[in-house]
């Protein structure tokens, strides 16, 4: 995105290991402690992490997930930016929930708790056709001012969605996360 194009007012991201990340409090004030927090999280039997790309549904899968634990087709009275892996305030939270524990994040492959998956860990990945994508993420920057004012849908898909020098992850986090899984679903009634 051109910081001189006048059909955006650009919220600064946070720039780290190559990806353009939201502002939020724990990385504006050091990226690569949180990362490297999260990367060495320790891992329980049983824990849920929830690798998904921005707008490709976070936030259903959360619901359906905590349903699931809780086995009640009930919402989550938290809401699940309190167990977002790069927002929370402190990660202490994470050692304090009861097992199983779920989180969420929307970080590539190679920043999920090592832990996780050496031990072989639950990963919910989604992967949304990016259309859908594109047109949820620009409704959602369009009615936040998370980029600032958008002119138009094409301007953003130009200069946002399409440009591989913002915060365009969609390779990183889909197809790394694709060449480690098991050729097949596994699934499982133990664990």
């Amino acid at each position: 995105m051109d910081k001189n194009d006048s059909n955006f007012r650009q919220t600064q991201p946070v720039m780290f290991d190559g990806m353009a990340l939201p502002p939020f409090p724990p990385l504006l004030q050091d990226a690569k402690k949180r990362f490297e927090e999260i990367r060495n999280m320790e891992y329980r039997k049983g824990d849920i992490i929830l690798a998904i790309y921005p707008k490709s549904g976070t936030h259903w899968v959360w619901e359906i997930v905590c349903m699931l634990l809780k086995q009640k087709a009930e919402y989550s009275k938290e809401p699940k930016e309190l167990f977002f892996l790069e927002a929370m305030p402190d990660l202490s939270i994470v050692d304090s929930m009861e097992s199983p524990r779920a989180v969420n994040t929307h970080l590539p492959y190679r920043w999920l708790p090592k832990q996780h998956i050496e031990n072989g860990g639950k990963i919910v990945h989604v992967v949304r056709n990016p259309k859908d994508v594109c047109v949820s993420m620009y409704h959602h920057m369009k009615s936040s001012e998370e980029i600032g004012e958008i002119k138009d849908f094409k301007t953003f898909y130009e200069t946002v969605f399409m440009n591989p020098n913002e915060s365009n992850n969609r390779n990183q986090s889909t197809c790394r996360i694709s060449e480690h899984q098991p050729k097949g679903p596994r699934y499982s009634r133990d664990s």
